[in-house]
C-alpha cells in the first residue's frame, strides 16, 4: 500500500513538470512563429521539455504579478548567485539563493505541499508547493525537510533547511516559481532582492525595538497569598523566635 501511495506522489510531481502549460497565455497545441523562439539567455519563461522560450509582455507580467504581489522570498536575505535562463548551454529554470547550510526556507504563500522528498533527479530533497490552479513553487538542494506532502502551509512558515543536495555544486537553495510546468522567473514576479532585503532589515529593527509584553500574573491563589505573607514576616518571626519570646508563626494554611 504503501509503495502504491508514493508512486502516486511521484506520478503527480512528474506530471507538473511534463504535462504542457505555457505562461505565455498561448493556447496548448498552438503553433509558435519563429519569432518566439529567441535565446534562452533573453528569456522570462521556459516549458519544461520544450526549447520554447520566451519574454514575457508587460500585461502579461502585470496579470502574473496581480497573483504574486504578496509573495515573500524563501529566504530572509535574498541575494541571487545564478539567475535564470541559459547557464553552461542549459537552461537554468529558476534561481540559486546564497544560503549556507541549514539556513532557514520559508514558503513564499499560502498552498498545499504536492510533493516533499528525494525521489526527483538532480533535485536532492525538495518541496513543491502548489498555490493556485496553476502556480507552484519549487525548493530544492535542502538538506532537511520540515514539511510533509499533503501539508498545508502558509505565507512565511518554515519548510526546509537549505543544504548541498542533489546536483549541486555548493551549499545553496535552487527557488522556481511555475505556471503549470512553466518555469517564470522569479524576479519579475517577487519584490526585487534589494527591496525584500530592506524590508527585512526594518522589520528585524522594528522587532528589537518593540518591548516585550509584561507577563499577565495570574491572581495568587488563597494558599498563594497566605504563603506570600509569611514569607514576607520570615525576617520577624526568626527574630522574636530568637529572642525566645514564646512567639509562634501561624501555618500559612490556616484561616
Amino acid at each position: 500500500m504503501k509503495s502504491l501511495r508514493l508512486n502516486h506522489i511521484l506520478f503527480a510531481v512528474a506530471a507538473l513538470f511534463v504535462l504542457n502549460g505555457c505562461a505565455s497565455g498561448r493556447v496548448r497545441g498552438e503553433r509558435h512563429s519563429r519569432t518566439d523562439r529567441i535565446p534562452a539567455k533573453q528569456s522570462s519563461y521556459r516549458v519544461r521539455g520544450t526549447d520554447e522560450t520566451g519574454v514575457l509582455s508587460t500585461v502579461q507580467q502585470t496579470k502574473l504579478r496581480t497573483r504574486t504581489h504578496s509573495w515573500r522570498w524563501p529566504t530572509n536575505e535574498v541575494i541571487v548567485t545564478s539567475g535564470f535562463g541559459s547557464r553552461g548551454g542549459e537552461h537554468h529554470d529558476g534561481v540559486d539563493l546564497r544560503a549556507k547550510s541549514g539556513t532557514a526556507v520559508h514558503a513564499a504563500y499560502d498552498g498545499k505541499v504536492i510533493y516533499a522528498g528525494s525521489k526527483i533527479r538532480g533535485y536532492g530533497k525538495m518541496v513543491v508547493i502548489k498555490h493556485d490552479a496553476k502556480l507552484s513553487t519549487i525548493y530544492a538542494h535542502n538538506s532537511r525537510l520540515e514539511v510533509k506532502t499533503g501539508e498545508k502551509v502558509r505565507r512565511g512558515q518554515l519548510i526546509s533547511y537549505s543544504g548541498n543536495t542533489g546536483h549541486s555544486s555548493g551549499p545553496h537553495l535552487h527557488f522556481e516559481v511555475r505556471e503549470g510546468v512553466t518555469a517564470v522567473n522569479p524576479i519579475l514576479l517577487l519584490p526585487s532582492p534589494a527591496v525584500a532585503n530592506e524590508a527585512n532589515r526594518r522589520m528585524a529593527s522594528e522587532i528589537q525595538k518593540t518591548p516585550a509584553r509584561p507577563v499577565q500574573k495570574a491572581k495568587p491563589t488563597r494558599t498563594a497569598r497566605y504563603s506570600q505573607r509569611y514569607s514576607q514576616s520570615s525576617a520577624r518571626v526568626a527574630a522574636r523566635v530568637a529572642e525566645d519570646d514564646g512567639f509562634k508563626p501561624k501555618s500559612p494554611h490556616a484561616r
